[in-house]
């Protein structure tokens, strides 16, 4: 009897839809304040007529046919709130039922606040991935739709795993081995690597991994953000072959390279052209010194038209 009394669960037995027993749980749930306001009442009266009706045509068929019947309802109280409930009813005669009821209003926050949090992580834009620290080798929990559409695989191919598949032959042991050192000392770390997709397609990735602690300071999970920056690679190796032809080019035909900046009026000279000039200036006023005194209002007027 006082199990039944301290259970989470209210629980309450039914005859003729009366109510013949009630615990404190399911009295204190309903919002009223003591069992004798609801011995001998209907249990229609602690819903809305609507739900009561639905209540009444999914449950009774179920409970003549196979005694047992569960689903989720609204219950009401006499305040007018009303609140999220998981009932099971179980007949045990022709005319008597057990019921057992269990308030929901967390579960049910919980769980729109975690779909909330996963609709975020969607639309973030980014490939994220959590890992769990506390299994071993961290496999993978959750991963966002972006993950899906840089890498190719769909979560039930991934979670359960760890993140180790993503990479490819063409991965950088040294780079590969400083995440696992931060891993295992329970650091952030942020660095480039190269991962494969699912069809073994090669792409460029900065990727960030953040250890996430609980109240007690213990690392329960990883978060990994991968930002796609395979074309930003594409164009830095595009440049730097042009400037290596570039300055091929023009180390045969001992054609010197100078560089200003306009911010801050700096200058860089390279090998050739401080050899031509026979100077190495720092700065623009420097560099003016090394033109011959009959050009220098010409080459300031040259040097101004792309401030203009």
């Amino acid at each position: 009897q006082q199990a039944i009394e301290d259970a989470a669960d209210g629980v309450a037995v039914l005859d003729d839809e009366a109510y013949v027993y009630i615990d404190q749980t399911h009295v204190d749930m309903y919002g009223f304040d003591s069992k004798r306001e609801l011995l001998g009442r209907s249990w229609r009266e602690l819903y809305g007529a609507d739900e009561a009706a639905r209540i009444e045509e999914e449950a009774f068929g179920a409970l003549e046919n196979d005694g047992h019947w569960q689903g989720r309802v609204t219950g009401s109280r006499p305040d007018g709130t009303t609140f999220p409930a998981e009932l099971s009813l179980t007949a045990v005669g022709l005319s008597r039922m057990v019921c057992t009821v269990r308030d929901v209003t967390d579960r049910e926050a919980r769980a729109r606040e975690l779909s909330l949090k996963e609709r975020a992580l969607d639309e973030a834009g980014t490939s994220i991935q959590i890992m769990d620290a506390t299994r071993s080798e961290n496999p993978l929990v959750y991963v966002n739709e972006e993950f899906v559409a840089l890498t190719g695989y769909e979560p039930a191919d991934v979670l359960g795993r760890p993140p180790r598949f993503l990479q490819g032959p063409e991965s950088n042991p040294e780079t590969t081995e400083r995440i696992q050192t931060a891993i295992d000392t329970e650091r952030p770390i942020t660095t480039d690597l190269q991962n494969e997709t699912a069809e073994g397609e090669p792409y460029w990735a900065e990727l960030s991994v953040t250890p996430v602690r609980d109240a007690n300071g213990m690392v329960t999970n990883y978060i990994g953000v991968q930002h796609d920056i395979t074309e930003q690679r594409k164009l830095v190796r595009k440049l730097t072959d042009r400037t290596e032809r570039l300055e091929l080019v023009l180390s045969e035909t001992e054609t010197g390279i100078g560089e200003w900046n306009f911010k801050d009026g700096t200058v860089s000279l390279d090998a050739t052209l401080q050899e031509t000039i026979g100077a190495n200036p720092a700065t623009i006023d420097e560099w003016q010194t090394t033109v011959h005194p009959e050009d220098r209002e010409r080459a300031a007027d040259a040097l101004q038209r792309p401030l203009e």
